[in-house]
């Protein structure tokens, strides 16, 4: 659920979207991690990011720099922004929800989102609510200044995806 001018909203997901969101934030876990970034958060990390709105990006980085300290692990929905919000394109979405996402995340502060499409096997990166650059198969997500050093091929991670579900791929 995520909380959308005073209403609570649900939020339908399914497996493949899931498996998807954790594939990316392992990556990003083990960068951020490695080089004491901050942290990664899933999808039951909820953002109070403006009065009325509480948001839950299937992925999320939230620098060291925006740990206001202890009360971000024991409130249920700190007043944090992520620096990074990720969302998994699922059938479920609209583009106009997506958009709206979007302007909201920025409107917040967010730095950088990401959106990938397992569809179309690329990602859409977003520097703000109306720039973007689409990033293909054959290409990389950059974190840039918002997640220094760290760099994810998509065809690698759209690989991790179909080995996932893949029955043939098990150890014999």
């Amino acid at each position: 659920y995520e909380l959308i001018d005073g209403t609570l909203v649900e939020k339908p997901t399914g497996l493949g979207k899931s498996v998807l969101g954790m594939l990316v934030a392992q990556y990003l876990g083990n960068h951020v991690r490695a080089q004491k970034l901050g942290a990664i958060s899933g999808p039951n990390g909820l953002f109070l990011l403006l009065p009325g709105l509480v948001r839950a990006p299937d992925v999320a980085f939230i620098s060291r720099a925006r740990m206001p300290g202890e009360s971000v692990r024991t409130e249920a929905i700190p007043h944090v922004v992520p620096d990074l919000a990720i969302e998994v394109w699922s059938e479920s979405n609209t583009r106009a929800e997506m958009d709206r996402k979007l302007r909201e995340y920025f409107q917040a502060g967010v730095r950088l989102a990401w959106i990938i499409d397992h569809r179309t096997r690329a990602a859409t990166v977003y520097s703000a609510a109306d720039r973007s650059i689409i990033i293909s198969e054959d290409g990389t997500l950059d974190g840039g200044q918002v997640v220094p050093g760290f760099s994810l091929s998509l065809k690698q991670l759209f690989a991790d995806l179909e080995e996932a579900f893949d029955a043939n791929s098990a150890p014999s």
